[in-house]
């Protein structure tokens, strides 16, 4: 396959990248700084473009098989203001609609637009487990994710199937959610946050790769995928076994009135809870090859049972 990708220089963008490379696949990179691109390899490519504004790279797009949008600025970095959450909405909006409205505009023989989404659709849902009939939640995420999956929807018109991946927190090495939890409990400073009883759905970064990639080959997936790994835990579990994996301590949890204090609205991202099951995918017949927390730790961390 041909494939174009925008945010492909991320954290998951890169795993995407090097795991379409490995099975033989063509990949386009769309890049605000050609210059501060990798160096060129077989099967890799970039094209420059700015995500606010058509350019050359619209008439590249016509020759792609599949398109995988993951621009946007993280929603972990930097406290919520109204110019920082301006930023998290005009990051993935405006780069959505101008791939969507490439695609209504020009001959392609484009014929699957992936669209990054998350789990933050289904907001603090308690215990309820969430699969993607499930109705979206409330709060700032949840609607910035609603947004975000209809401003893929406006690519409709051009013919091509529409998939949605809601991603849960993503773990791997270097980036992502597992540093700062390493960080904490390698200084002997571990513990869950808030109650400990909110549910966390997470992923392997391997499995995302891999998932992306199997949806971007299944025809008959459409629309919301929750890409999670299908056993989520709680957060009081998630410190539990990260301790057990590192031979350290999990003792002593941060309040949430603490967070709240700290992050503002931001703590949503660790105080809600979200028990997401992959429904589509395992019915599907995707193999996660990290379906268990201890296991996904100890392959990232080098610590063999």
């Amino acid at each position: 396959m041909r494939i174009l990708i925008s945010g492909g220089s991320g954290f998951i963008g890169r795993a995407v990248t090097t795991e379409a490379l490995r099975e033989g696949h063509s990949v386009t990179i769309l890049t605000r700084n050609t210059s501060n691109a990798p160096v060129k390899r077989n099967g890799l490519s970039f094209l420059l473009w700015d995500g606010v504004s058509q350019g050359a790279w619209v008439g590249a797009l016509a020759s792609h098989d599949v398109i995988i949008n993951l621009s946007g600025e993280s929603v972990a970095h930097g406290l919520w203001t109204s110019s920082r959450k301006k930023k998290l909405v005009d990051s993935r909006i405006i780069s959505t609609g101008l791939l969507a409205e490439a695609m209504n505009s020009v001959k392609h023989t484009v014929h699957t637009f992936i669209n990054g989404s998350a789990i933050g659709y289904y907001g603090d849902a308690g215990n309820t487990e969430c699969t993607e009939s499930s109705s979206a939640g409330s709060g700032f995420l949840a609607t910035l994710v609603m947004e975000w999956e209809a401003a893929a929807l406006k690519a409709t018109p051009s013919g091509v199937r529409i998939v949605m991946p809601r991603i849960g927190v993503v773990l791997g090495k270097g980036s992502g959610s597992l540093p700062p939890l390493l960080l904490q409990h390698r200084l002997f400073l571990g513990g869950y946050i808030g109650s400990g009883r909110q549910w966390m759905s997470w992923i392997h970064l391997h499995d995302i790769a891999k998932a992306f990639l199997y949806l971007a080959i299944k025809d008959h997936m459409n629309g919301p995928v929750n890409v999670t790994a299908p056993h989520p835990v709680t957060m009081k579990q998630m410190s539990h076994t990260l301790a057990k994996v590192l031979h350290r301590p999990s003792w002593l949890p941060a309040p949430a009135f603490a967070v709240r204090t700290l992050l503002g609205e931001m703590a949503d991202i660790v105080l809600h809870s979200q028990k997401v099951l992959p429904k589509k995918l395992i019915e599907s017949g995707f193999e996660f090859k990290y379906p268990d927390l201890e296991g996904a730790l100890r392959h990232l961390l080098g610590r063999p049972a």
